[in-house]
Formats: structure tokens, C-alpha cells, sequence
């Protein structure tokens, strides 16, 4: 193994960076559970005035490019995806609730809220600070619905606000799952900052500065595979059908095929549920005895 850059940094920084999802990721899964405990943490540190708040981890890949001329580094997520993207609806939400009650707070903070937010959203092109393109945060190229479902309720200011359309999705059992949950996260979201929007300045504040994650970073793909399948003490464990994607996945050379099979997978995921992990359970436990009796 390579040697690995590990680290701590606060939001801010993390959400100065550039990042993808990779195809052999699983999909984003957290429930109204988990995403109540991130902001219910981060609130009750934030009234204790606790000077520093520790989230987890994450690890990723370096990914080096070059662009019109302009070099940049993309972080490929491979464990810390359910954390960062749940930040990240709750960004953008804050972008929206804070506009929509524009009347009851000072215009110079709503203004400088606003402007936070979509910088951590969004990223222009800027050539003198490396950044080669205009791109969201968080990239989920190979999954073409969710990147849509992104661009569309939640790149855009404003775009949070229709309820109806994420409830909608956050009780569609046929849709994408990460779209489902996404759906639901920025419900949770909603609610959390509409019953007290007192709150949202300080808890951004807090969140951005006082908040932090230790990263662990590698250069090497098969040491990406590899932390990938071992990172996961922390949070929602990896499944089998995470853990067989990912397996099978780091067997192709191909880029363009793993996205192929990784599209195809996760399509299979949306469709059966939880009976695909069910199913995968117990064709392992068969091929167990099988092995044993062997």
C-alpha cells in the first residue's frame, strides 16, 4: 500500500474541494433517523458552545486532471458519502429557507447566508484557483437520474422549497433510491430550520467552522478498493450487495464498463428493494455450505 495522507479539517474545507461518486459507491441510503442525529448533534454542540465537534471520517481517492490548461485534483468519495451529501442537502436547504424568509430576517445576513451557501453548492470556473469548469460540489455522473434530480431540486436557489415534489419522491418505492432519500433528507431538513429559522445563522456558522472530519486520502486505486471495503466501523455497514458490487467492480479495467455495470446494478437495487440484499444473503450462505462441504 501507498503511503496515505490522513488528516482533520473543518467544513468549510472540505466543501472547498471537488467531489465525485464513484461506481462501485452504494447508493445514499440514510433514513429520517440518521439525518434528525447529525442535526440534533450539531445543534446541541452548537448551544453548549463547544469548541469543536467531531463527525466521522471520510476517505477518498486523488484523482489528478487537467483541463483547457488549468490543473485541478477531484476527491473520489469512497467512504463519507452518506455525511457529505447529507451536508450538502442541508446547504442547500438553508440557501432556501433563509430566502423564503427573507421578511423576517436582516436583508445584509440573508444576502451573506445566501452567498455562502451557493459557494459551497456550487463552484464557478476560475482559472486562478484551479478550478477548470462550472461544477456542483458533488458530483453523481454515472448515476444520470440522480445528477438530473440534482441539478434540478437542489442545484438551483430556491429549488427545495416545493415540498410536494419531494414528498412525492420520498414515498415513490419505484424510484431511484438515492433520489428517494434525498427526497426525504431535505423534508427532515425543512423541518428541523421552519420550526425555529431563529436557528440557521449560528448553526451555519457552527456547522462551517467548528465542525469537523478526519480524512484519510490514497493515490492508488486498489488501495481505494480496499479502504473502501474496511472503513465502514462508523455509520450504516456496507451491505453484501455493496460489498459484491465493489468486489466485482475493481475487476474491470474498463472505466466506461464498470459505469455500464455499476448503472446496471444499481437499477436492479431500485427495483427489488431490500429483497435484492436478501437475495444475495442467501445465494452466499448457499455457496458457503457449499464450499464447507467441499
Amino acid at each position: 500500500m501507498k503511503e496515505i495522507d490522513c488528516d482533520k479539517a473543518f467544513i468549510k474545507d472540505i466543501f472547498a474541494g471537488w467531489y465525485c461518486i464513484p461506481n462501485y459507491q452504494r447508493p445514499y441510503v440514510w433514513e429520517t433517523e440518521q439525518v434528525e442525529e447529525l442535526l440534533d448533534c450539531v445543534q446541541n454542540a452548537c448551544e453548549n458552545k463547544e469548541e469543536q465537534y467531531f463527525l466521522g471520517s471520510i476517505v477518498y481517492k486523488k484523482n489528478f486532471g487537467e483541463r483547457e490548461g488549468v490543473k485541478y485534483t477531484e476527491f473520489e468519495l469512497l467512504d463519507g458519502q452518506q455525511r457529505i451529501t447529507t451536508i450538502f442537502l442541508i446547504i442547500a436547504v438553508i440557501r432556501d429557507i433563509v430566502l423564503k424568509n427573507e421578511s423576517k430576517i436582516d436583508k445584509r445576513i440573508v444576502d451573506n447566508i445566501k452567498t455562502t451557501c451557493e459557494k459551497l453548492i456550487y463552484q464557478e470556473k476560475n482559472p486562478y484557483l484551479s478550478i477548470p469548469e462550472d461544477r456542483l460540489r458533488i458530483v453523481f455522473d454515472i448515476r444520470k437520474d440522480v445528477k438530473d434530480f440534482v441539478d434540478k431540486f437542489i442545484k438551483e436557489t430556491g429549488s427545495t422549497s416545493n415540498e410536494e415534489e419531494f414528498e412525492k419522491r420520498a414515498n415513490d418505492r419505484k424510484i431511484n433510491t438515492s433520489i428517494k432519500h434525498m427526497s426525504n433528507t431535505v423534508l427532515v431538513a425543512r423541518k428541523f430550520f421552519s420550526d425555529d429559522i431563529s436557528k440557521i445563522g449560528t448553526f451555519l456558522q457552527y456547522l462551517l467552522n467548528n465542525v469537523l472530519l478526519v480524512y484519510i486520502a490514497t493515490e492508488d486505486l486498489q488501495d481505494a478498493f480496499q479502504l473502501f471495503t474496511v472503513m465502514n466501523n462508523t455509520g450504516l455497514k456496507l451491505t453484501n450487495s455493496d460489498i459484491l458490487k465493489a468486489e466485482n467492480l475493481k475487476e474491470i479495467e474498463s472505466e466506461s464498463k464498470q459505469n455500464t455495470w455499476a448503472e446496471e446494478w444499481e437499477a436492479m437495487e431500485s427495483y427489488f428493494g431490500e429483497d435484492f440484499d436478501n437475495f444475495l444473503s442467501q445465494i452466499r450462505t448457499i455457496l458457503v455450505k457449499k464450499l464447507i462441504k467441499k
